[in-house]
């Protein structure tokens, strides 16, 4: 799920498979980097963070989001 609001932009990953979730981050920033390039926009690499949950049935979630 990707959420933008006016310069910040949000993404989150998750599915029932831990290991896949990091491929499925790198494949989300990759095509947010592209989607940002093609609008001549750019990423502030200083200005992102993410932040990992694994909930009680052991998946997990990644969360892209801008630092606030």
């Amino acid at each position: 799920t990707i959420a933008c609001y006016a310069d910040d932009t949000s993404a989150v990953v998750g599915s029932d498979a831990p290991r896949s979730n990091i491929s499925k981050a790198k494949e989300t920033l990759t095509k947010l980097g592209e989607w940002f390039s093609s609008n001549q926009l750019s990423l502030s690499p200083s200005k992102c963070k993410f932040a990992l949950q694994v909930c009680s049935d052991q998946s997990l979630f990644i969360l892209l989001a801008p630092v606030l």
